[in-house]
């Protein structure tokens, strides 16, 4: 730390960047008093005006368990999120191409930010940019849900033919996919062609064919 301070110096450098914060150590990620000390080691760094920053993954969250929260989601102890002046989380949504979704879980200078939507642009010369969508709101949330789901349901119902919808969305539900997602992933399914009603009463589904397609609720 000291002789990178010390370039720093030189260099007129006032951030420094690890990428990412597991490479540089070698303590244990869930020992609290083990994190705490290696964060508090950048002190060294503020003290001298040099900000601090690091890059560090959240935990893998299965797809459709209850999800965490960014300020939770970070991987290893808890006092790595405690300890940091501002966090910056940063999720990848993979039902669309090149979009980012950026939140601020902690920002003890100010105010945190609600989450807002961006896309990775690719410029002629090679470089990228990224580019504003607007604010991620409890609608991009929902149409979230229902994509997420439904390749799901589709192999529920391939694998049980003529299946009742009473049974596939009890068996889907779950705590983060509520009935209500799961009656609009069905119906999704059925607009874009890929599954069909066989009977109205009780409602059954199966995986389209070149049958006709039915259009029962």
């Amino acid at each position: 730390i000291t002789q990178l301070i010390r370039i720093c110096k030189e260099k007129t450098i006032d951030v420094i960047m690890f990428d990412s914060l597991t490479r540089i150590h070698t303590f244990d990620e869930n020992s609290a008093s083990e994190m705490k000390n290696l964060l508090l080691s950048f002190t060294k760094f503020t003290n001298e005006g040099i900000t601090v920053l690091f890059t560090h993954h959240h935990r893998k969250q299965s797809q459709y368990g209850k999800k965490e929260g960014a300020d939770t989601a970070m991987r290893g102890s808890s006092d790595i999120s405690a300890q940091v002046t501002f966090h910056m989380a940063i999720e990848k949504k993979a039902q669309v191409n090149n979009m980012f979704i950026l939140s601020c879980p902690k920002n003890r200078l100010g105010e945190p930010w609600k989450p807002f939507k961006v896309s990775l642009e690719r410029k002629e010369a090679g470089s990228l940019s990224f580019q504003y969508i607007g604010e991620y709101t409890e609608d991009d949330t929902t149409s979230e849900k229902i994509t997420e789901i439904m390749d799901a349901i589709y192999d529920y119902i391939q694998n049980n033919p003529d299946c009742k919808r009473k049974n596939l969305v009890e068996d889907m539900v779950t705590p983060t996919h509520g009935r209500r997602i799961i009656i609009a992933a069905i119906d999704k399914l059925r607009d874009e062609g890929r599954i069909r009603y066989v009977s109205e009463r009780p409602a059954k589904l199966r995986i389209n064919s070149s049958e006709i397609q039915l259009g029962f609720d």
